[in-house]
């Protein structure tokens, strides 16, 4: 394979590969968001109490205070509680109390973001390395992430699915952090998975796509039907590349195109099932975003199209986010047709702004594409070029001496140098447009500052264009001597150094250049830059407290049996410049800082509140590495323009179902508290449709817990077939599943009415009452209806420490809970208060908890496990009260 450019960008983040996957007639303004609640503004106060935090970052600094006040979505007041009162003499406002551990910061900015790629691409089966914000075989160390792991996948898959229903796409895979096994893959590799149904894979670096012989099949019947229909009229057949593996998107593009028509439309339109899909991945991002602590989000490679359904969806008001922009550049026969059509740069508003210019110069050091001086240390397949001494160089080593021939890979530049790259950066300054350019090796990095030099910006005018380089990959002392000179700021991509920081040490670039990735703290402390961080999502996950973690403990995660070992110490950051990152200068490198960033009277209302602070944090396993484990620090809610966008899902229960008689598909959400099973088990639900007695309609199915929509063909059992047909209605039922138990245990139903294929009852496990004193209290719950005694597992009430996760996968040890007494473990061993067997309980709500020794004011989580002590299902958090009190405080954190 060679790597080449055809006009077309060679990176993950310019790929227009989406393009194909996008329904024609997606409408965002009546397609996204449609189910969210519109939760009116109000006016209230946050007011930080018992230890409670409320940090403002105000003008960039470490400022706390005791309160704020927000009104019409804006911060009105920040102070003392008394002087914030004193804004609301006109009414009585509502008062939240930030208490314990918790912390109230301003909302995360995601400073670079591929939005609708992103979710289009995402409707496929994943199979990227990451499991949540980790990599997937720190997760699950026996499931080493490879080949035979990708075919396992695929294989469960392909299974379920009969020749002519339709065909897979599997989307992020990289060979780059394969830890094991052969990284070659082909049509007839392929073929071990399926020999019937078509199978598209995308590598995550943009440059490759493989497909299995049953796609090329598709493809030739296809170029054999188009020649027929033109007769001598000659028409360019779509190629199937060599063996299946299609190179860059004009191999990849037609490829894919021929399977979403034979396969995602019928009668000239998009099947329903095929765009829902694709609808639910649009709200699973936009969620993901505000459950991690984000209401920013700047998305780096808009086109027209995207810019409208971005702008139509930022602009309703039930938009969770707020949406920066950059227009992307391709050409320089692009920017001089379109600069004119773009209007003046920054003149939105807090709902939708476009910011930038976007160039992007090379591509991806991780795909071998990233633009470099020296070539890499291996070839396309990740193999190491052996170095060899001088004695080396003889006749015995005449086949190592002819693969050092083969190195001579040092990526590609995307335009023509320098007229083409000088003239855009020269035209995009003349019309006073900010640039941000993707550059991530060293040769492109220089070229990128030649031209912002020969364009005439200087670090005069920093305030005003606040000019970027992406990513920023490798860099030197002088590189950045002269970006502070030209007043250009890096964002850098972390996950660099978290996710592939081993691969680039020990395949990709070597110790030397390995030890230039993303010096952020030499960005800051010795050329005063704002720096960022980003995921530049999907190539990483989204997740600014992982990005912060990675950039303070600059740990390699992809290291061999997950040795620590740390890349570059000297370049770590501390949590204060890895939090200003994240928000007040992240507000200001996206030009959004008169809205966001920090929480000043005027600005609006946007905030987040975690378990506990990220300044504070303690990574109490491992106190050599303080900060590891931070990206586990519980978002408890998220506010925007002072609504609730995110609130930690505290019960369980079934939304957003839909079923389709004619095809028998089901789609639904599942909704429930954060589960955190043991090592190498993943947290799945189950579901099954049963009839209006209870028996089974269906086989148990399972699937991910993280994928949160869930779309099935579902199969009747045979011997139900009958009673099915002439039922009018059905019940669908979920609960928690884990792989080492069996799943009985119902924790949300829904009763569906089969004709109009909606839900009419939904019942959700929950918590209603809670009161906790010292020694007693008493707990109020609501279960399914349809419940019943489990038999396997067993059910449990826990009281614990409010930032415990239940599984205790942060460093408590799990007590043995399956013995006969009802309390047991101490908060000093396993940070549970108090546990009881509810096996034979689950229906005689309320219950009276005794023998209780908790702490006077201090808030504890309880919660209650449905089939084993790691499957939460519903849990409220309050404070221990010294006598019982009238009106209930649940959740008031």
């Amino acid at each position: 394979m060679t790597h080449k450019c055809n006009q077309i960008f060679n990176c993950a983040c310019g790929s227009k590969l989406w393009q194909s996957l996008l329904p024609k007639d997606f409408n965002p303004s009546c397609e996204l968001n449609d189910q969210t609640e519109d939760n009116a503004t109000e006016s209230f106060i946050m007011h930080a109490i018992n230890g409670g935090t409320i940090l403002t970052m105000r003008e960039g600094m470490n400022e706390n205070v005791e309160a704020i006040g927000i009104k019409d979505g804006k911060i009105c007041a920040a102070g003392s509680f008394e002087d914030v009162k004193k804004e609301f003499s006109d009414s009585v406002p509502k008062v939240e109390e930030i208490e314990g551990a918790a912390t109230l910061i301003p909302a995360f900015i995601e400073p670079h973001v591929h939005i609708i790629p992103s979710a289009v691409i995402n409707a496929g089966l994943d199979l990227s390395p990451f499991y949540g914000q980790q990599l997937r075989e720190n997760v699950f160390p026996k499931d080493k992430y490879n080949f035979d792991w990708v075919k396992k996948v695929l294989t469960e898959k392909a299974d379920n699915m009969t020749a002519g229903e339709g065909w897979i796409l599997g989307h992020n895979m990289d060979p780059s952090l394969f830890s094991s096994g052969n990284k070659v893959i082909n049509a007839d590799k392929l073929d071990g998975i399926s020999n019937s149904v078509p199978i598209y894979i995308t590598n995550t670096s943009g440059h490759l796509a493989y497909i299995n012989n049953a796609a090329i099949k598709v493809i030739d019947e296809h170029n054999i039907s188009v020649e027929a229909e033109n007769g001598s009229k000659k028409q360019k057949k779509v190629s199937t590349g060599k063996n299946g593996v299609l190179e860059e998107l004009s191999e990849m593009v037609p490829v894919l195109k021929v399977l979403i028509e034979t396969y995602d439309y019928e009668n000239g339109k998009i099947k329903l099932q095929a765009k829902e899909r694709i609808k639910q991945e649009f709200d699973k991002l936009f969620e993901s975003a505000v459950s991690h602590g984000s209401t920013y989000m700047l998305d780096a490679a808009l086109d027209e199209k995207q810019i409208e359904i971005l702008k139509a969806y930022a602009k309703s008001s039930k938009s969770k986010v707020r949406i920066g922009g950059a227009y992307l550049i391709d050409s320089l026969d692009q920017l001089n047709t379109s600069i004119g059509s773009l209007g003046l740069p920054n003149s939105g508003d807090e709902d939708f702004n476009l910011s930038f210019l976007k160039l992007i110069a090379d591509g991806s050091s991780q795909g071998l594409t990233g633009y470099q001086y020296t070539p890499y240390d291996c070839n396309e397949n990740y193999e190491v070029f052996a170095h060899a001494e001088q004695s080396d160089f003889n006749e015995e080593n005449e086949d190592k001496i002819k693969k050092l021939a083969e190195q001579n890979i040092t990526g590609l530049f995307n335009y023509g140098y320098p007229i083409e790259f000088n003239g855009l950066m020269r035209i995009a300054n003349n019309y006073g447009w900010p640039t941000m350019t993707h550059a991530n090796g060293d040769h492109a990095i220089d070229r990128t500052l030649s031209a912002f030099k020969q364009a005439g910006i200087t670090k005069n005018t920093i305030d005003q264009r606040r000019d970027r380089i992406e990513h920023c990959s490798l860099l030197s002392p002088s590189t950045m001597a002269e970006m502070e000179h030209l007043g250009i700021s890096p964002s850098f991509t972390i996950g660099h150094v978290g996710y592939w920081g081993w691969n680039f040490k020990n395949t990709i670039i070597g110790q030397q250049r390995a030890d230039q990735l993303d010096l952020c703290a030499s960005a800051i402390n010795n050329h005063g830059m704002r720096i960022t961080l980003h995921s530049d999502y999907s190539v990483t996950p989204m997740g600014p407290l992982r990005y912060m973690e990675q950039a303070i403990t600059r740990l390699m995660e992809s290291a061999p049996n997950q040795n620590l070992e740390v890349l570059n110490p000297n370049e770590r950051l501390t949590p204060f410049q890895a939090l200003k990152a994240m928000t007040y200068d992240a507000a200001w490198q996206c030009h959004a800082d008169k809205w966001v960033g920090s929480l000043e009277v005027g600005k609006c209302a946007d905030f987040t509140i975690l378990a506990e602070s990220p300044l504070r944090y303690q990574n109490r396993k491992n106190m050599a590495y303080p900060a590891q484990g931070m990206r586990d620090i519980p978002v408890l809610k998220t506010f925007k323009g002072g609504k609730q966008v995110f609130v930690q899902p505290q019960e369980s229960y079934l939304s957003n179902i839909s079923w389709d008689n004619q095809n028998k598909a089901l789609t639904f959400k599942y909704t429930g508290p954060k589960v955190s099973p043991p090592k190498g088990v993943e947290a799945k639900i189950w579901y099954q449709l049963q009839d209006e007695n209870g028996d089974a309609l269906t086989d148990k199915y399972t699937e991910p817990m993280n994928n949160v929509y869930f779309n099935r063909k579902v199969e009747i059992c045979t011997e139900s077939l009958s009673k099915f047909d002439s039922a009018t209605k059905f019940y669908l039922v979920a609960g928690v599943f884990l792989q080492s138990k069996k799943a009985d245990v119902i924790a949300a139903s829904a009763l569906i009415d089969k004709c109009c294929g909606t839900s009419e009852v939904n019942d959700k496990t929950s918590i209603n009452k809670l009161q906790l004193m010292p020694s007693s209290g008493s707990i109020s719950f609501e279960v399914p209806s349809d419940i019943q005694k489990p038999k396997n597992g067993t059910c449990w009430l826990f009281i614990t420490d409010v930032n415990t996760n239940y599984g205790w996968d942060n460093g408590q040890v799990a007590p043995n809970l399956e013995g006969d007494g009802s309390t047991q473990g101490t908060s000093t061993d396993t940070g549970i208060y108090y546990c009881k067997n509810l096996t034979d309980e689950l229906i005689e709500s309320p219950i009276d908890l005794d023998s209780l020794d908790l702490e006077l004011g201090k808030t504890y989580k309880v919660g209650i496990c449905l089939g084993s002590n790691y499957r939460i299902a519903a849990y409220a958090v309050t404070q221990c009260v010294d006598k019982p009190q009238r009106i209930n405080p649940i959740g008031t954190l």
